[in-house]
């Protein structure tokens, strides 16, 4: 499996620079682009805890797209860990299959999070 980054502008493992930048939602862990599975790194727990995750993570996802469909202002990370009940990487993993599809996108705006660092807010695309 090839893990260097792959632009998608040149459609090209080799040409990954400044002014060929990664796609922005191209998960850089993966070599291939996200497939909608649990991503998970070639270790043996990795590969058992995404297997563990498969029958709820589409209901996750879900629940929070249904979340974004109800908020006209936007979310962040840490507002759908408040609503849904969610640890952070569990919310900020299922928001950023999301974007990896194109459902949700970055609207340029930040809020303050609980701990009061700033962080994007993402609308459905």
């Amino acid at each position: 499996m090839d893990l260097r980054p792959f632009c998608y502008r040149c459609q090209s493992r080799e040409h990954v620079t400044r002014d060929h930048p990664l796609d922005p939602l191209e998960p850089t862990l993966f070599a291939e682009p996200y497939d909608g599975r649990v991503p998970a790194v070639d270790q043996e727990t990795s590969r058992a805890s995404a297997r563990s995750l498969e029958p709820t993570v589409g209901s996750m996802r879900a629940d929070v797209f249904d979340l974004f469909a109800r908020s006209p202002r936007g979310l962040t990370d840490d507002e759908i860990e408040v609503a849904l009940d969610m640890r952070h990487q569990t919310a900020s993993a299922r928001r950023r299959e999301l974007a990896i599809a194109r459902l949700v996108a970055d609207t340029g705006a930040r809020r303050k999070t609980r701990s009061g660092r700033s962080a994007i807010v993402w609308m459905l695309a």
